[in-house]
């Protein structure tokens, strides 16, 4: 499997995905959210899908006790993984365990996060843009 298919599933396996945020997304303004907290990790709790490009038919629910559940379909792939979230400020940490059983930790930005649009961004500075369901 290549890379970037790994890293899009373990986004969406927990949020690490190689999917570009769309040329109109590129240059928004930042988010800034390192007031608001407690309202971001409430806006992000419920039922989110990806919106377009590869990820496209994967879907992450995020509920109040920490947890997101991912749950791939495409094709012959139908698959659920969980991991634990927390969110401090515009940030997003996701931590689970990989297919061989370790332990990892992945950090995203938020760059936008409103009751129905959520763009998030990894360390590399690729984006992936979810439509709240």
């Amino acid at each position: 499997m290549s890379r970037r298919i790994f890293k899009c599933r373990m986004l969406l396996a927990f949020l690490a995905a190689g999917l570009a945020v769309s040329a109109c997304h590129a240059n928004a303004p930042t988010f800034d959210a390192t007031a608001n907290a407690p309202t971001n990790r409430i806006k992000l709790l419920g039922v989110w899908h990806v919106k377009t490009g590869d990820g496209t038919g994967i879907i992450a629910r995020f509920t109040g006790n920490g947890i997101v559940k991912v749950r791939f379909q495409g094709g012959v792939l139908r698959e659920t993984k969980e991991a634990t979230f927390d969110v401090a400020g515009s940030i997003l940490k996701v931590a689970y365990k990989d297919n061989a059983g370790n332990a990892r930790e992945e950090t995203f930005k938020i760059k936008k996060l409103t009751e129905s649009a959520l763009i998030l961004e990894d360390d590399n500075g690729v984006g992936l843009e979810f439509a709240k369901k």
